[in-house]
């Protein structure tokens, strides 16, 4: 068998033209859905074609009638009907129902029989979308009258396509059939369906001759089309002409071409920094076989859907192959489900083979890109880092080397969230760095940050996490707070008592009075990693302090107000003593702030 191959490649799409199943700002009909259309550069749903035809009557058997369908249409503008697809059912007539082979809208057709039929017609437009079946019922009555000449029954056969160069025949041997009166002379003649027309490539032979009783039809042409419904018309002549008429059927059938092309896994791609794009592509193979030998023509349409503005899909194909490119741009992460995992997102390639005949095969393969997430390839990791206070963000830092990753196929790489608060994970190039963070919301929480953190390293491309998520021990350190500061007054009063009875038999009789004292402190508080400081104030029994606390930056804090009350102490110099108290939430310091005794005048 010869193929006439001509690739009439439709428009492939040059962009997309928006992120649903319904784009905008479309160029051609390429770039829509499938049964949808570009109608002023906007893709639409195509609208089902309405099947109609006009009433047949009460037509008698044997007798040829003419079906019309003509009154079909399609509601959208600038479409129109491609093919009339008629079917005719025995609701109880006897015999078999007539077959239509043919496409056309004005079909001729004979009902072998009285009785009721269903007639049956269904349009199809030309993005081989079917409109809604329209149906009617007919009674056929018995035959009028005695007929002259009588012809055999509608016949039905495929045809086959062989040899070079190409002729196409009908499958089965076609014998017509008459009876009539010996004394007429019978004639037969052939009459074509409609876009069928004889010429020196469609041809009708009958053998021994047109005035045979039952004749051998033979129908050939060189590889143009053969099928449709031929009617064979046969003449019931005497010496002064036609006397009578019959006729036969002969319905040749056709195969729409069979298109398959090899199923295909996910096609690999990559990342080009350079273009800041993601690139694809890749081949198909694919076949096309015509189950009756018909030549066909081959067109093809690269469907895209949902791969953001400025994204492309197209390609070409050849007698065994069909080829492809994608190129979706990256600014931002959301962009990559443009090329794999969008709601939306469609790639189709489908093909069309249009036989000899006008009827068309289809294949559509659906074209997927896969991924490869990153992989850990060591690198520097910390296992011990300070911390800092970072005051504009109002929180407890520290960041850390947690290892180098690289992805295979050069995409972005970003770190992906997990639990605690070393989950914040950042790539840096190659390499990755974990950010521990605490917040500060008024009260030191240092603790909740140092100390031994232990937490995994998830880093991703824009679609997956690594396969193999290394799990990480880091020490925060953290350097103690210092506080400083001296009491105003530095002194308080104090008087001696002697009990000299008490001394002379050896008893303590020292007694040392402290009076009532009021001083103020302003301490300077200081932390190595920046840390703000809870400062708590703390006196004697009986005492007292304004504020009992605060919470200092790096620098002076607030003054204290103390008040000690007045005290005796026997034998012993001991004075009361008030403290302040500094913690960064992990480590704590402490001041004593009483002022010095002194003899009082």
């Amino acid at each position: 068998m010869t193929r006439r191959l001509a690739p009439l490649l439709l428009a492939a799409a040059l962009a997309a033209c928006a992120k649903t199943a319904a784009p905008t700002n479309c160029q051609s009909s390429a770039q829509c859905p499938e049964a949808s259309r570009c109608d002023s550069g906007v893709c639409t749903a195509d609208g089902r074609p309405i099947a109609s035809f006009s009433p047949i009557g009460a037509p008698e058997a044997f007798a040829l009638v003419e079906l019309d369908g003509s009154s079909s249409h399609d509601p959208d503008a600038g479409d129109a009907i491609a093919e009339y697809l008629w079917t005719i059912r025995s609701v109880d007539a006897p015999c078999a129902p007539p077959e239509i082979a043919g496409h056309g809208a004005q079909p001729l057709v004979r009902f072998g029989c009285a009785g009721r039929y269903s007639v049956e017609l269904v349009v199809r437009d030309g993005l081989g979308v079917e409109g809604a079946p329209a149906t009617a019922e007919v009674l056929v009555s018995p035959p009028t009258g005695t007929p002259l000449v009588l012809a055999g029954p509608d016949l039905a056969t495929e045809h086959v396509c062989r040899g070079s160069p190409l002729v196409c025949r009908t499958e089965s041997r076609i014998v017509l059939a008459a009876a009539a009166d010996p004394r007429l002379a019978l004639h037969w003649s052939v009459l074509p369906p409609a876009d069928r027309p004889l010429d020196p490539t469609r041809r009708v032979q009958l053998l021994p001759s047109a005035s045979a009783a039952e004749p051998v039809a033979i129908i050939e042409t060189d590889g143009t089309a053969i099928s449709g419904d031929w009617i064979f018309r046969v003449e019931a002549l005497d010496a002064y002409g036609v006397v009578g008429v019959a006729h036969t059927r002969v319905s040749v059938r056709n195969r729409a071409p069979v298109i398959e092309i090899a199923a295909a896994g996910a096609f690999p791609h990559v990342f080009d920094p350079g273009r800041s794009a993601f690139l694809s592509g890749g081949v198909l193979a694919w076949t096309i076989v015509d189950p009756d030998g018909d030549p066909f023509e081959v067109t093809g349409i690269w469907r895209h859907v949902g791969d953001g503005d400025g994204g492309t899909f197209d390609g070409d194909f050849d007698g065994s192959v069909v080829t492809f490119a994608v190129e979706v741009p990256y600014a931002a992460p959301e962009d990559a489900l443009h090329l794999i995992g969008g709601v939306d997102l469609s790639r189709t390639i489908e093909l069309y083979a249009l036989d000899a005949n006008r009827t068309q095969g289809y294949g559509i393969a659906e074209v997927r890109i896969g991924n490869r997430p990153p992989v850990p390839t060591g690198g520097a990791v910390d296992t011990v880092v300070p911390h800092r206070f970072d005051a504009a963000g109002s929180r407890y830092l520290a960041a850390a080397r947690a290892g180098s990753y690289v992805d295979p196929d050069g995409d972005p790489m970003f770190g992906a969230p997990s639990d605690g608060p070393c989950g914040n994970v950042l790539v840096e190039g190659n390499d990755a760095v974990v950010v521990c963070a605490v917040p500060f919301l008024g009260v030191p929480a240092l603790d909740r940050l140092v100390g031994k953190r232990t937490f995994p390293v998830r880093v991703r491309d824009p679609w997956e996490v690594a396969a193999n998520v290394p799990v990480r021990t880091l020490e925060i350190l953290n350097s103690a707070p210092a506080i400083a500061g001296s009491p105003s007054p530095a002194t308080s009063c104090m008087t001696v008592q002697v009990d000299a009875m008490a001394v002379f038999f050896g008893r303590c009789g020292v007694y040392f009075h402290y009076a009532p004292v009021t001083f103020d402190v302003s301490p300077t508080v200081t932390d190595p990693d920046g840390d703000p400081v809870a400062v708590t104030a703390t006196t004697p029994d009986g005492g007292s302090v304004t504020p009992t606390a605060a919470v200092c930056g790096t620098s002076a804090c607030v003054p204290f107000h103390f008040v000690q009350p007045a005290t005796t102490q026997a034998c012993t110099t001991w004075y009361p003593v008030s403290t302040l108290t500094a913690s960064d939430g992990a480590a704590t310091v402490r001041l004593d702030v009483s002022p010095a005794p002194q003899k009082c005048n």
